[in-house]
Order: structure tokens, then C-alpha cells, then sequence
């Protein structure tokens, strides 16, 4: 069994012990959502919060193991090798530190939100980041517009630039642990530019290459 399956399993079991262990410990309402500044703002019932987490790992899981099997250009998706297997542990683990962050709090251990997503999605920016530039032309995974998806110049050229700014985009996101209070800010604004200018610059190497 291949070391990134490992890790994989061992995430998921490892995010299983963390629910169990919140469904028996947490009261009959479980605090699930915090605004920007880290302050409760939603809640659900124990028993639903205990089925969303298991089925959001479950789907989640599900669809970036499997979903790859039926796509066209499925062997220019095994070309990633362990890159996108990393992915889908990268993936594992965002989702128990989540899980990890909810239980702590709704056991008392109030840690600021930022402190625990901030490092978290600004991690899953770069790993992104380093994938991106070794993904060949498909329909699952990467910057699909209609204009790499037809084109394979454009897909590369446009995933060379995509590699370089999901990456810097990672990095700025990691600036907010520095500036808590504006630390979403840090990581949805630069996410929210990479994505129009990775569309953007889509369109116009297409044009230019017509």
C-alpha cells in the first residue's frame, strides 16, 4: 500500500475518533459557525452535527478518489503520479483539523478561529499551487475555463501562471496570523483576484494564439 494511502486512512480514522469522541462529550446544541472575527454564529443539534461531519468526510473523499475514474482525459490525470494522491491526504487532513477545531471549542477550549483556518487554507492554497503546474489537460482537475479546456498551449501557459499566484496567494494568506482580526481578508481577497486573473488570462492567450 502506497505511503500517501496511508496517510490517507490514517486521517480518516484519526477524524472518526474526533467525532466520536465530540458526540460523547459535546451538549445537545454543538457551536459549528464563526464569523470573520472568530464570534459564534451558528449552531446545530449534536446528533445532525455528528451525521454532516461524517458524510462531509465521506463525500468529500468520495468524489476526489473516484470521480477521476470516469473522466476522458484520465491519463493525463495519472501522469500527477503521488501529486494528487498528496492532495487528497492534504485534503484529509484540512478536514480534521476542522473537526479538531470544533470539538476543542465546544469543549471549552475557545482558541481564536484564525489561528486554526488560516494556516489551514492558506496551506491547501499552495499545495494547489504546486500541483497546478503539472497537471495536463483534463475535465477534474485544475483551472478549467472554455478556453484551456480547448486548447492545450492555453492550458499550460495558463497553469504555469496559476502555480506561481495560488502559491503567493497561500503565502499572503498566512500574513493574516500576524493580523488576526482582518486575517480572512488576508486569504479570500488575493484568492478572489488569482481567480479572475487566471480567467482573464485564459481568454486573452487564446485570442492571441488565434
Amino acid at each position: 500500500m502506497k505511503r500517501t494511502s496511508l496517510i490517507q486512512y490514517f486521517f480518516i480514522i484519526l477524524y472518526f475518533v474526533i467525532t466520536s469522541v465530540g458526540y460523547l462529550s459535546f451538549p445537545a446544541q454543538v457551536v459549528t459557525h464563526w464569523g470573520a472575527k472568530g464570534e459564534p454564529n451558528g449552531s446545530m443539534s449534536r446528533d445532525f452535527n455528528a451525521v454532516f461531519m461524517v458524510g462531509l468526510i465521506c463525500f468529500t473523499y468520495g468524489i476526489l478518489k473516484f470521480s477521476i475514474k470516469a473522466d476522458p482525459q484520465r491519463a493525463n490525470i495519472d501522469k500527477l503520479g503521488n501529486a494528487y494522491e498528496w492532495l487528497i491526504a492534504y485534503m484529509m487532513g484540512f478536514f480534521v483539523g476542522v473537526n479538531l477545531f470544533v470539538t476543542l471549542w465546544n469543549l471549552g477550549y475557545q482558541v481564536n478561529v484564525a489561528y486554526f483556518f488560516t494556516p489551514l487554507i492558506s496551506g491547501l492554497f499552495i499545495v494547489i499551487g504546486l500541483m497546478l503546474s503539472k497537471v495536463e489537460r483534463n475535465y477534474t482537475i485544475g483551472i478549467k475555463t472554455p478556453w484551456t479546456l480547448a486548447d492545450d498551449y492555453v492550458w499550460k501557459k495558463t497553469h504555469e501562471l496559476g502555480a506561481k499566484l495560488f502559491v503567493i496567494a497561500g503565502l499572503i494568506g498566512l500574513l493574516g496570523l500576524l493580523i488576526v482580526d482582518y486575517a480572512f481578508i488576508f486569504m479570500l481577497v488575493p484568492i478572489f483576484v488569482v481567480v479572475i486573473v487566471l480567467f482573464a488570462y485564459s481568454y486573452y492567450v487564446y485570442r492571441k494564439r488565434k
